[in-house]
């Protein structure tokens, strides 16, 4: 059993969970018939509310950013309050697997493709969510201290299943760390966290290497 000390007010917690078991109740019956505009508006967007994202930071991208090598880019959003820009968020459908590519030669996974965003367009950090499952992306910080070397940082959990089987621990860590003064701020779970583990995540070209901080029990990425 991890150690456990709760730093979530019991009025926050309680407000969250009550709402998103509603979220995931309506999900439930119809999941496989949620479009990605559906996924957004029904349970993206409650949630980042959830995590007290300022409503006026997140703005929806309408035109393609262009790179200097020419191609086009366009996340889903982007977070940008007074003038700062601060993050973007990748948004899947409710039955989409944020780690398989789409099924043709050379295609890229939903987190393929949050990665070649975040390395073209160097946000402070990057979210990919099909609203069930949360990943926040970050360049990973030198550690003199770390013998693995690593590209990137990630948060991850399973939300839906964090809901579902009433962890209150993995809920409060998902407070904790994705909600918005926390990723505005920089703050990340320390290098010795007890969700620590280090896992490749695969990619088009090669794969990247990543200290996750993985607030779940699915085991869905391996650990190195």
């Amino acid at each position: 059993m991890l150690n456990y000390t709760p730093r979530i007010h019991p009025d926050w917690h309680n407000e969250t969970l009550r709402k998103l078991r509603d979220i995931f109740q309506t999900l439930k019956s119809d999941r496989f018939n949620w479009q990605e505009a559906d996924t957004i508006y029904l349970c993206i967007i409650p949630v980042l509310m959830l995590l007290r994202f300022p409503t006026r930071s997140i703005r929806q991208t309408v035109k393609q950013i262009k790179h200097k090598d020419g191609f086009g880019l366009r996340p889903d959003f982007s977070i940008r309050l007074y003038g700062k820009e601060l993050g973007i968020i990748e948004a899947k459908k409710a039955s989409s697997d944020l780690s398989a590519r789409h099924g043709y030669p050379n295609s890229w996974s939903p987190i393929d493709q949050t990665l070649r965003y975040f390395d073209c367009l160097h946000p402070r950090y990057a979210i990919l969510t099909n609203g069930l499952e949360w990943i926040v992306f970050r360049e990973a910080l030198t550690n003199p201290q770390n013998q693995y070397p690593y590209q990137y940082e990630a948060m991850r959990t399973n939300l839906y299943d964090t809901v579902l089987y009433n962890d209150g621990d993995m809920l409060d860590e998902f407070l904790y760390n994705f909600n918005y003064q926390a990723l505005d701020g920089g703050q990340w779970p320390g290098i010795d966290s007890d969700f620590k583990k280090h896992t490749y995540l695969d990619r088009v070209i090669d794969e990247a290497h990543v200290m996750m901080h993985d607030f779940s029990y699915d085991n869905k990425y391996r650990n190195i």
